[in-house]
């Protein structure tokens, strides 16, 4: 398959790009000087004979200026603006699959949640993985397969943590998580939760549809 992925050179990026290769799949990465995300043009263009968008691209913010919302502005225009762009470009040039990396955020802060339960957040700073994930199930809506998953708090020796931090409900090693990824390549369209083990948010319906296991 030809895949296209966007924040190529991210966390989960750079160690997705050479399992996918390994998997023997043509893979494109433009960087961020190389594309243009919101010119619809550019994206149509880009797209031509992909079969499987993996959308990752973010900008985190981290340290000091994390509690400020102005400071998320790019991060949430890539999560919203650019997602709803890229579905268009994906729809209009029928991919089969656009595979999207969303949060376990967004759950409410109970003792035990899956897949079903119903999104917990109304903060400001969670919306716009609200509005990234209504883009994607737009894109199964229309005939695709849209693919989410939701990933717990990132740890490992690239994020920002280099040890399981489970006051957020749920972790995920980076490793993990992009092996996840490619999971996703085959799944039907829907929401699957990628964490590690014996956490209160449940990883068992990806486990299940895809006999991904976490090795961390």
């Amino acid at each position: 398959m030809k895949v296209f992925i966007t924040g190529g050179t991210g966390v989960v990026g750079r160690r997705l790009f050479p399992l996918l290769r390994e998997a023997g799949h043509e893979v494109v990465a433009p960087r961020h000087s190389e594309l243009n995300l919101e010119d619809r043009a550019a994206l149509s263009a880009a797209l031509e004979a992909v079969d499987v968008v993996y959308h990752l691209a973010t900008r985190i913010v981290t340290g000091e200026r994390a509690g400020d919302a102005a400071a998320w502005a790019e991060n949430d225009r890539l999560r919203g603006v650019v997602t709803d762009l890229l579905v268009d470009a994906a729809l209009a040039r029928a991919v089969q699959a656009f595979i999207y990396p969303s949060i376990t955020f967004l759950y409410p802060a109970e003792a035990q949640v899956d897949e079903s339960t119903h999104w917990g957040s109304d903060t400001a700073a969670l919306r716009s993985s609200e509005v990234a994930e209504k883009a994607v199930e737009r894109f199964g809506e229309s005939g695709g397969r849209g693919v989410i998953v939701r990933f717990g708090l990132f740890w490992g020796p690239d994020a920002a943590t280099t040890s399981p931090d489970e006051r957020f409900g749920a972790t995920i090693h980076l490793d993990d998580a992009a092996t996840a990824m490619v999971a996703a390549l085959e799944l039907p369209s829907g929401i699957y939760n990628a964490v590690s083990d014996g956490q209160r948010i449940s990883n068992e319906k990806l486990k299940q549809a895809s006999g991904w296991r976490p090795r961390y």
